[in-house]
């Protein structure tokens, strides 16, 4: 069996992937070929000597044959994005009036938020639109968004507008519109001034005007009860003093099995938020670009501009403001490179970790690594081979040279041998790109059907993000919480009780009830490099529904530990072998029947959208269940499924609409 599991082929794909993750990319042909050039015997003898991050990077750029191949290749790298066009604006927008008035809505939105992506800056280009291209998309798609009921967001769009010089002869309207937005938005003095800018700037009849304005304004009731952003929870209870965004019964042990790991040091409940916590730092897979917020990564829905590149959006103004002035100034023009090159999104990541603080920050950072929760998390560097360490060199390597090109430094550097100071900069580039790979977490929402909540629903990965506290987690394949994210925001929540001295443990993937022990085992030690010792898989629980497994209830008696396994059917009156003492479990039955009768009824709740009502009573059903028996128990997981989903709904969500026959 050790044979099986410990597959280093797969293994070392799996070291690859969180690399690179493109098949077409062009690092992994580069990072071969400067593997081969090096020699095994140079990178055994010398580079796998070397102990410190910094010293593997001087080190590549120390031996000729290596330093030669990257010097030839690194300066050739060049700024490359995809850049504005107006007249793909133009075209997108002329598609989006023509599929409006067609009624297609949906596919208008989409079609102006294009041309709004796509248009150059305001003046830039006079032959086309007489560079108002940019203004125009805006004010095309404020008509969309409030016909959709988007008010907040028409209301922005022509705001925007007006701000990039919509032309005159639009000005009239655009106002009028907006006085119909903050009517509806309960703004009344902003739209009554509006409204008489309007007035003043329309050819129209004042009193016709002004019954048009009535009309349209009297339909706005019922966009008073606007869809709220989805506010962060509150954690159950005092924060930690210790672990930031925690509770205080939660504390991290270190032992030589499972390393730095978080365990319970009071009672918590099923249900008990434990942690809420903001990212380190967040980024999106590459494939969610057009549909998701590249700061928040909330999801679009009139997405804002970069003034310079088309790769990216953003869900709000401030969300574009922020990215501007930290990490997308300097990831801007080289996001196709990066693309380009099939890295990874872990090392987008690492890159990202490094761009979302200037230079000054981000020597400060390094001078002061140790005060930094982040550099504390586990990179299994006893564990790393020499070859893994030198592809990882190579791309801490590729992503510093191309900080050189973008200007992070402070100056363009033509030289590709890297100063001092950049490889201070290139060990944390380094050192993220192993803490990454056993620390990251994916980031997901939910999407359903509009027909029902649950029913047909399935999680969706958006991007991955890196949370100090939450990291601290260990793996079991039986989880103690389950985790949902709101943005970016990760909360976690207990799905069974946890006791003092309890490993809070969540699941890295791999779950008992839906894989197999072999399966699972070799994915860890694959992915993760650890061989799972929880009670799943040392008792060897079976997989759900794949046999009948015996209810097993405690011992009634107080502190004794013993558990009996019968069926329900059978006697319910024991001598413990323990205590000694004979016990009558028919309560304990009873309770069992209890829940199990409680867990249909959570379950109805939520085939009845009412999640809520449905989250109530699973935890106290599963609170009960825990404390007079013992898992492994198939309605129990399925409850606790239930509850996972029932979380999951409280988080990012996406409605899919679905067209009837």
């Amino acid at each position: 069996m050790c044979e099986i599991l410990n597959d280093n082929d797969y293994s070392a794909r799996c070291g690859e992937k969180t690399l690179q993750s493109e098949s077409e990319g062009f690092f992994l042909t580069f990072a071969d070929n400067l593997l081969e050039i090096a020699g095994k015997k140079w990178i055994e003898k010398r580079f796998g000597k070397m102990k410190e991050d910094k010293e593997r990077l001087e080190i590549l750029y120390e031996y000729e044959p290596v330093r030669n191949m990257i010097s030839e290749v690194f300066s050739n790298i060049q700024e490359l994005y995809r850049k504005k066009s107006s007249e793909v604006a133009y075209n997108c927008r002329k598609e989006a009036e023509a599929a409006l008035r067609e009624d297609n809505i949906m596919r208008s939105l989409a079609l102006y938020s294009q041309s709004v992506l796509r248009s150059q800056t305001t003046g830039e280009n006079m032959e086309t639109d007489n560079g108002n291209s940019l203004s125009l998309a805006l004010i095309g798609r404020s008509k969309v968004l409030m016909e959709i009921e988007k008010i907040n967001y028409a209301c922005t769009d022509i705001l925007l507008a007006l701000r990039e010089g919509l032309p005159d002869i639009f000005k009239g309207e655009a106002y009028f519109r907006l006085a119909i937005c903050y009517k509806a938005l309960d703004e009344d003095k902003k739209a009554d001034i509006s409204f008489q800018v309007a007035k003043k700037l329309l050819n129209e009849n004042e009193e016709l005007l002004f019954k048009r304005y009535l009309n349209e304004t009297s339909s706005t009731a019922k966009f008073r009860t606007l869809k709220k952003k989805k506010e962060l929870p509150k954690i159950s209870g005092k924060p930690s003093a210790v672990l930031p965004n925690a509770i205080d019964k939660l504390k991290v042990r270190s032992t030589s099995t499972f390393g730095r790991h978080i365990v319970s040091e009071g009672d918590i409940k099923t249900g008990d938020t434990l942690v809420v916590e903001k990212p380190e730092a967040a980024c999106l897979i590459p494939k969610m670009f057009g549909s998701h917020c590249q700061n928040c990564l909330e999801r679009l829905i009139a997405p804002i501009w970069c003034p310079t590149c088309s790769n990216v959006a953003f869900c709000s103004t401030q969300c574009k403001d922020q990215a501007l002035a930290s990490y997308h100034k300097y990831e801007c023009k080289i996001m196709d490179l990066l693309h380009g090159s099939g890295l990874s999104v872990l090392s987008f990541l690492a890159l990202r970790m490094v761009t979302q603080h200037d230079l000054e920050e981000q020597l400060n950072i390094c001078e002061n690594r140790q005060e930094e929760p982040i550099f504390k998390l586990c990179t299994n560097s006893e564990k790393r081979g020499s070859k893994d360490f030198f592809m990882r060199t190579t791309m801490a390597a590729f992503l510093l040279r191309c900080l050189q090109k973008t200007g992070y430094f402070n100056f363009t550097n033509d030289s590709v041998i890297p100063t001092e100071m950049e490889l201070k900069v290139g060990a944390v580039l380094l050192f993220n790109l192993q803490m990454l790979q056993f620390n990251a977490h994916e980031v997901y929402e939910k999407i359903h059907p509009s027909s029902h909540r649950f029913k047909g629903s399935k999680i969706n990965y958006i991007g991955v993000g890196v949370y100090p506290t939450v990291a601290l987690f260990n793996h079991q394949c039986y989880p103690s919480v389950t985790r949902y994210f709101i943005g970016k925001n990760i909360i976690v929540n207990a799905i069974k009780p946890i006791h003092p001295g309890d490993i809070v443990a969540e699941n890295y993937g791999p779950i008992f009830t839906k894989k197999p022990f072999l399966v699972r085992q070799k994915s860890l030690l694959a992915r993760y490099w650890f061989k799972c010792e929880c009670d799943a898989c040392m008792q060897s629980w079976p997989m759900i529904n794949c046999e009948e497994v015996s209810t097993r209830v405690r011992c009634p008696t107080k502190d004794c530990q013993n558990v009996f396994t019968f069926s329900l059917s059978k006697g319910q009156i024991f001598n413990c072998i323990r205590c000694k003492l004979e016990v009558n479990l028919k309560s304990s039955v009873k309770k069992i029947q209890w829940c199990e009768e409680q867990y249909m009824l959570g379950l109805k709740k939520m085939d009845d959208m009412k999640p809520y009502e449905g989250t109530e009573i699973l935890k106290k059903a599963l609170d009960t269940f825990h404390a007079i028996s013992v898992p492994p128990h198939n309605p129990t997981h399925l409850a606790e499924e239930t509850l996972r989903a029932c979380y999951a709904d409280l988080g990012n969500t996406f409605e899919v609409i679905v067209k009837r026959n």
